[in-house]
């Protein structure tokens, strides 16, 4: 019953989207930019989540090398609000409150990007009426398994920019440092940094259980020594995870996305699901081990972080979170996501050699 209603949500999404694209030919919103001087207004909504916003930087940062003269307003919601501020300061930004805010943006663009496939991208541009947009799945085709990271830089391509790009963002010190006072009372002045677990998450099939979550901070405190920062959303997770232990602070739930950027940005290392604050360590190119279940790997972290990544392969529907629906996992102990410790561990063993001695070392995929 439950895999019938899923197939009519995705089959009258397809429909609507379809519409959608259609409407917008007949609007005449051209897919192919043929004169680039006259681009001088570019919009580009963040209706996803903070992941996918921190992948389209590889896009965002060479916007002013393509159209130096253009301005460039991004388009924020309550999930993506204050996220790029610091890194692009010269872009102008929009927050909607809701939806219907939407309607309230003028109609003065040239040039409309989608970052990804998103049906409240299709109605913003029906209503600004761009003369140009590019992006998925309007200009470019949507496809399953395919890097995201990829799929921003093809975006790149359509500008006439052939480099490849990383995700990317940067903080002011005035951010770091603020960020650095909610942590300095518990941990160590000897060992500033400490180390970071992501904590819960959007999609409960991508996290990881709470048990398990406190043996490992209990043994990397045991073995390493270091403090242990909890970030995230689900702030009774992160008390059952602390227990009260003195080198375990919670932080989830309670910080702001900029002081979260400074406390990840401070770690030595950062530990969790595919999320995105996983997303921001690597966009700040932080030290990270990777969990890796319903998400295929390849298809969100850059190449070089791949040896980074745990990846259990213990399920006959992986990769169940692909382009169409959150997943429905059949199990209820969700059997990718049930890493054992002492892999986490290993990792993190051969992560933090890896950065003391710049060893080479190798993704891994348990069986």
């Amino acid at each position: 019953m439950k895999l019938t209603y899923i197939k009519m949500r995705i089959a009258i999404k397809k429909i609507l989207e379809n519409f959608l694209i259609h409407m917008l030919t007949i609007f005449n919103v051209k897919k192919e930019i043929t004169e680039t001087d006259s681009i001088h207004k570019i919009v580009i909504p963040l209706f996803a989540g903070i992941g996918d916003t921190l992948i389209f930087t590889c896009c965002l940062q060479s916007l002013i090398d393509i159209f130096p003269k253009a301005d460039v307003t991004l388009i924020t919601t309550k999930r993506t609000n204050n996220l790029l501020n610091e890194t692009y300061p010269h872009f102008r930004y929009i927050h909607l409150r809701s939806m219907l805010d939407m309607f309230l943006i003028k109609h003065d663009y040239d040039l409309m990007i989608s970052p990804c496939r998103n049906m409240r991208h299709y109605l913003l541009a029906l209503w600004i009426h761009p003369k140009y947009m590019i992006g998925y799945n309007y200009s470019l085709l949507i496809e399953n398994g395919e890097s995201h990271i990829l799929r921003a830089n093809k975006i790149l391509n359509q500008l006439g920019y052939h480099h490849f790009n990383s995700p990317m963002i940067s903080l002011s010190q005035e951010t770091i440092d603020k960020s650095f006072q909610l942590i300095k009372d518990h941990i160590n002045p000897l060992s500033r940094n400490p180390i970071a677990l992501i904590i819960g998450g959007r999609w409960e099939s991508k996290t990881y259980p709470a048990e398990k979550y406190r043996e490992l901070a209990e043994k990397l405190i045991e073995k390493y020594d270091l403090d242990i920062v909890l970030l995230g959303t689900d702030f009774e997770m992160g008390n059952t995870i602390a227990n009260g232990k003195k080198k375990i602070q919670n932080l989830t739930g309670v910080t702001t996305i900029q002081e979260v950027m400074g406390l990840i940005y401070q770690s030595r290392l950062v530990i969790g699901p595919d999320s995105g604050l996983l997303n921001m360590a690597i966009a700040m190119d932080k030290p990270i081990v990777g969990l890796f279940g319903p998400v295929d790997p390849h298809t969100i972290v850059p190449d070089k972080y791949l040896n980074c990544v745990l990846y259990q392969n213990k399920c006959e529907l992986q990769p169940c979170f692909n382009e169409e629906y959150q997943p429905q996992c059949p199990y209820e102990k969700i059997p990718c996501m049930d890493f054992r410790v002492e892999d986490i561990i290993s990792k993190v063993d051969e992560i933090l050699s890896l950065k003391k001695n710049r060893l080479s070392i190798q993704m891994i995929t348990l069986k």
